[in-house]
């Protein structure tokens, strides 16, 4: 079997559209944590991973934050939610 063949087909896959994009990243955390979440470049001949692993306790951490600086329960129902948006830029 082809390398990349069979790393794909040891990929979990959560079910088509029961989640929602936190439970999605949860998801992935759970079942593939060691899989890649992201790729960015450090420098130019630089690039660096970053798992699942590695992301979902940061975001986890981050949303705490976010919650305690604008004083939401996150333990809350989401419809109590206030709308957040956070942007970034990213360029080639």
């Amino acid at each position: 079997m082809n390398d990349r063949i069979e790393h794909v087909s040891r990929l979990h896959r959560p079910p088509n559209g029961s989640l929602y994009v936190p439970e999605l990243y949860d998801w992935q955390y759970l079942h593939n944590p060691t899989r890649t979440a992201f790729l960015y470049s450090h420098r130019e001949s630089d690039i660096q991973t970053i798992t699942y692993k590695e992301l979902i306790p940061a975001i986890h951490q981050a949303a705490r934050l976010v919650a305690d600086i604008i004083g939401i329960d996150i333990y809350d129902d989401r419809a109590n939610y206030p709308i957040i948006a956070i942007l970034s830029a990213a360029g080639n």
